[in-house]
């Protein structure tokens, strides 16, 4: 049986440069956390920029974040 994704994601800033995703099931279950250092993080981002919509893949779309700056 499927479930409904309910995800809540969360990602921070870590004081060193690197990454912390943190993902709520919205079951009840614990939160499942990711940390990442600051050169993994550097190796995630740049393979999401290849994946940036030229290769047909993955469209990208630009977002508004925050204070209105994009992302």
């Amino acid at each position: 049986m499927k479930l409904a994704a309910t995800y809540a994601t969360e990602v921070f800033v870590n004081i060193d440069g690197g990454l912390s995703i943190t993902q709520n099931p919205g079951t009840g279950d614990d939160d499942v956390s990711i940390y990442l250092s600051r050169e993994q993080a550097r190796l995630v981002a740049a393979e999401i920029m290849r994946l940036d919509g030229n290769d047909g893949f993955w469209p990208v779309k630009k977002v508004e974040v925050g204070n209105g700056a994009s992302a």
